[in-house]
């Protein structure tokens, strides 16, 4: 009897299970799971038939209830919601101690309510009766609820049979734990690796952005740098032509001070000579002054033997008038000898006058010579000054003259070194430029990188 109901059981759920089996994707879990349920009804009859009757089994049958007790996934068998046979795999998911203790649990009960979805049981169950309704068989993740109420996800491989006209479930229970763990730790290291890349690259597009910003206002310097560089070698330039006129004005300057102050010299000596020649004068004219000062005293002399004459003279006239007739001729001598006196009286006086006039301009001419002495002693001092400063203004013009051309040279050097840098200018507006296309490209890139990287975390995360 017990073999008849094992056909009857294997032939009612491996049927349908080799049906789900062929009709399903190579690829996908269901067509394993089908395969499976296929290869496992055989097993799960001589289960059932062994337990109910209690009879005697083959060594085969044996083995094949072995077999079915010692897969490692879940295996659950429902009637009307409830467990009517596990093995002890699906027990030991469930953290319970046999399969015995299996018996009689309804589905929803063992599950999670609500999943992790959002969703609750009664939810879930009408959407995956409307799977199995239109499929007859369906693969789920799911979570389930151990004895000690702590969930624990599978992945469920549900298909609808019958036996003796009844619909049984059959579900094979798959832990995937470690698989939801990897999956959760692939989740977080995408995103960090979301977060990490993310920021690595929102930096370096930043930087990239600033570093094009950087660039380009480099490139609006170096323009200005070469604008002002062209104006400053424009100053340069005048600078220097100035400096050739100024040389050459400091050079004339300098030879219009040597001709002045060889005319200086030149007038120093001859207020020199008119110098010496007013002390010459005056020592001739102090000279003149004593000898009209001797003629003044051979006149007052003469002026006495004068008076002294005509006193005689009168004497005479006086004797001769008393000697009467006798002393005419005496008389008449006497007279001409008193005119004579006062001739030579009158001669005289004139002279004292004459000798007085010249003895007043004398004076005059001597102060005035004194005068002209202090007057040249004056230039003298004067050209002296005149010499020292012209000297010394000489010194001033020939250093500024070296100064200049000096000038000159360095403002030549300023040019060649302006050019220099228009030049390294020009040539870092150029680096700037080509530095600003490859950021450009370089940003075309990162948003590239930015869309793989999405694309690569979503295909991750899914």
């Amino acid at each position: 009897m017990w073999h008849n109901r094992i056909s009857n059981l294997a032939l009612a759920l491996s049927v349908p299970a080799a049906t789900v089996a062929a009709n399903a994707d190579a690829l996908s879990l269901h067509f394993w799971g089908g395969l499976l349920l296929g290869g496992l009804m055989l097993v799960l009859s001589f289960v059932m038939s062994t337990r109910r009757e209690a009879a005697a089994v083959t060594l085969d049958e044996a083995m094949a209830i072995k077999a079915f007790e010692s897969i490692k996934d879940g295996i659950t068998i429902y009637d009307a919601d409830r467990c009517v046979l596990g093995n002890d795999a699906a027990a030991h998911i469930l953290g319970l101690s046999n399969a015995e203790e299996l018996r009689g649990l309804d589905i929803a009960s063992l599950s999670l309510d609500p999943q992790p979805n959002g969703k609750t049981v009664a939810q879930m169950f009408e959407e995956t009766n409307e799977v199995v309704m239109r499929s007859g068989h369906v693969a789920i993740e799911w979570w389930l609820r151990r004895k000690d109420q702590t969930a624990i996800p599978v992945r469920i491989s549900l298909v609808v049979s019958k036996f003796k006209g009844r619909p049984i479930v059959v579900c094979v229970w798959q832990d995937i734990a470690d698989l939801v763990r990897m999956r959760e730790e692939r989740r977080s290291l995408a995103m960090r690796f979301d977060s990490d890349v993310s920021r690595v690259v929102d930096v370096v597009a930043s930087s990239m952005q600033d570093m094009k910003a950087v660039a380009s206002e480099i490139t609006a310097s170096t323009d200005d740098v070469c604008h002002r560089t062209k104006a400053m070698r424009e100053m340069v330039k005048k600078t220097e032509e100035n400096s050739t006129a100024v040389s050459s004005a400091a050079q004339e300057f300098s030879a219009s001070i040597t001709e002045i102050s060889r005319q200086v010299s030149t007038a120093a000596n001859i207020s020199q000579s008119a110098r010496d020649k007013t002390v010459h004068a005056e020592t001739t004219l102090s000279g003149l002054v004593e000898s009209v000062t001797k003629i003044s005293s051979v006149v007052q002399m003469i002026e006495g033997i004068a008076s002294q004459t005509n006193l005689l003279a009168l004497n005479a006239t006086i004797e001769a008038a008393r000697a009467g007739e006798a002393g005419r001729g005496f008389a008449v001598v006497a007279g001409e000898v008193k005119n004579l006196a006062a001739q030579a009286a009158k001669a005289t006086s004139e002279v004292d006058t004459q000798i007085l006039a010249i003895q007043q301009k004398t004076e005059l001419a001597t102060a005035a010579m004194g005068a002209i002495a202090d007057i040249v002693d004056k230039v003298q001092e004067i050209s002296s000054s005149i010499s020292a400063a012209i000297e010394e203004q000489s010194v001033v013009t020939n250093d500024i003259s070296r100064s200049i051309t000096n000038i000159s040279a360095d403002m030549r050097e300023t040019s060649r070194d302006i050019d220099q840098l228009n030049d390294a200018s020009r040539a870092s507006g150029l680096s700037a430029g080509h530095a600003v296309g490859k950021m450009t490209h370089l940003s075309s890139n990162i948003a590239s990188l930015q869309g793989q990287v999405s694309d690569f975390l979503t295909k991750i995360r899914a």
